[in-house]
């Protein structure tokens, strides 16, 4: 295990990506990406954005958020906040490799950014570390489903209090 790997062991252990990769595997990847610094209020990505990376946030807190149109003025709306040890951008790894939501840093926040492009070649050569993280991802993937479904249900509640 590397130094990266031990100082980020306590964040790889909460992140859902991570999970059931043996301590190697895990250095594999780490070791390909790039810490990336953001300022409070500082946006990391929009809707519909081409997405060549995703992101593990180490420290700080990042709001996933929607674009829309109300009353004529488009407005940025604040879906789901995320924190330390939560995987962001995981558009990046489905395609069509487009964001399905924004991204804005609410405080200083420190991340760690995993390249497609990088990651595909890891695949290449450990078919295992692809498996277990495709898993992984359909997790998370899952886990945004379900959000957006309880948003939806409350939604279609409140619509239908009103109608009936």
């Amino acid at each position: 295990m590397s130094d990266k790997d031990t100082a980020l062991s306590p964040v790889l252990k909460r992140c859902t990506f991570f999970q059931n990769l043996e301590p190697a595997e895990r250095d594999v990847l780490i070791q390909s990406a790039e810490e990336v610094q953001l300022a409070a209020g500082e946006r990391l990505f929009g809707l519909g954005e081409p997405m060549p990376r995703f992101y593990l946030i180490l420290s700080g807190e990042v709001a996933l958020t929607f674009s829309m149109k109300l009353r004529d003025e488009e407005k940025e709306i604040t879906l789901e906040t995320k924190g330390e040890g939560s995987l962001i951008g995981w558009s990046a790894l489905v395609r069509p490799h487009r964001s399905t939501l924004g991204a804005k840093a609410t405080e200083p926040t420190r991340l760690l950014a995993f390249e497609r492009e990088t990651l595909n070649k890891t695949f290449e050569d450990h078919p295992r570390i692809q498996v277990v993280t495709q898993v992984n991802i359909s997790e998370i993937i899952a886990g945004r489903l379900r959000t957006f479904e309880a948003l939806l249900v409350h939604d279609l509640k409140h619509w239908a209090s009103k109608v009936a």
